[in-house]
């Protein structure tokens, strides 16, 4: 680990205040990719007067990227899944992996991470590098979601899932180009059923129809059955843990600081403060373009965005895995 004294001020300013703040302090936000889950993170943070992490799961994080198993980045041939695979954990988590979320939960990881993109990722969100000094940390994963169990069970931190309506998901996934990333062979056969870390029996259960839709072989398709997939995982961990709540886009979208104070209240979160309305149109920092402005603002746009058929891929994936409206409208 280099020397505090040789890092910049930001990282700096990580380090000395990561000394005073436990894992347990914090809180998480997981959700999957283009739910809203930056603007969620620049919400609570201003709520809470919290420092922001952001996505210390990203693959080209070189500390991160040698923890993970080296089967992910042969996977897919010419077209890995790496952007796309999530860590898994049904209990303990590994202490090496540990040690890391441990990092990442205090702060401490934007002085000891090394990434092959620019150094300032991890603080991306934030605005000042003032943010620094706030003496709690918010940190949202899009990867973070299959492995809740462990992180509950290691640092008992409260968790905020996001859930927004997955047409409007998949439409900006769409936007961006990020249903790519599923464009070869089996990929949720390699996302979902193997890896020896536990997710085969879990997702096993529905192997059959995991199994055909690769076969269909239509990558937005494939990335619609993980949306489904990887929710049905979550809703399983509520039950388990009082401390996740499923939080629903559009309602914290309409109801504000109303529902927002009383999701942190209920899962025991300290010291939060109503939220000025300014904040809540704030344009977050992955929201780069107009129509992407609109969709964290709301769920219009997916129409003009997706075709008849990906919608019924859509529906098909909710239909296949038991999911219903109601499990990200209510």
């Amino acid at each position: 680990m280099p020397h505090p004294l040789r890092v910049s001020f930001p990282e700096y300013l990580d380090y000395i205040s990561s000394l005073f703040i436990t894992a347990r302090s914090s809180t998480v936000i997981t959700g999957y990719w283009r739910s809203g889950t930056t603007w969620v993170q620049q919400v609570i943070s201003h709520s809470l007067q919290a420092r922001r992490i952001f996505e210390p799961l990203y693959p080209k994080i070189i500390r991160y990227s040698r923890l993970r198993p080296t089967y992910v980045s042969k996977i897919g041939g010419e077209r890995p899944l790496d952007a796309a695979w999530m860590p898994f954990s049904k209990g303990n988590l590994p202490v090496s992996f540990q040690k890391y979320l441990r990092d990442c939960l205090t702060g401490r990881i934007c002085l000891t991470h090394q990434s092959g993109i620019k150094g300032y990722w991890l603080r991306s969100a934030r605005n000042t590098q003032w943010e620094a000094l706030q003496p709690r940390v918010v940190v949202k994963f899009v990867r973070g979601q299959l492995m809740l169990p462990g992180l509950l069970s290691t640092f008992d931190v409260p968790i905020l899932h996001l859930r927004r309506d997955p047409r409007a998901v998949l439409a900006s996934f769409k936007r961006k180009g990020w249903v790519d990333w599923f464009r070869c062979d089996t990929p949720l056969q390699h996302l979902l059923l193997r890896g020896g870390d536990g997710r085969e029996e879990y997702f096993g259960q529905w192997r059959n129809d995991i199994e055909q839709i690769d076969h269909a072989g239509s990558a937005f398709g494939q990335a619609a059955a993980y949306w489904v997939l990887t929710e049905r995982y979550v809703d399983e961990v509520p039950a388990e843990n009082e401390n996740v709540r499923i939080v629903r886009f559009q309602r914290l979208k309409e109801e504000r600081n109303s529902y927002l104070l009383d999701v942190l209240d209920a899962l025991g979160v300290e010291g939060a403060e109503p939220v000025p309305e300014d904040i809540f149109e704030k344009r977050s920092m992955t929201a780069q373009e107009s129509t992407e402005d609109a969709q964290v603002q709301g769920n219009s746009g997916w129409e003009d965005t997706l075709t008849t058929s990906e919608v019924n891929e859509i529906d098909h994936a909710l239909d296949v895995f038991d999911f219903t409206s109601s499990a990200y409208t209510e």
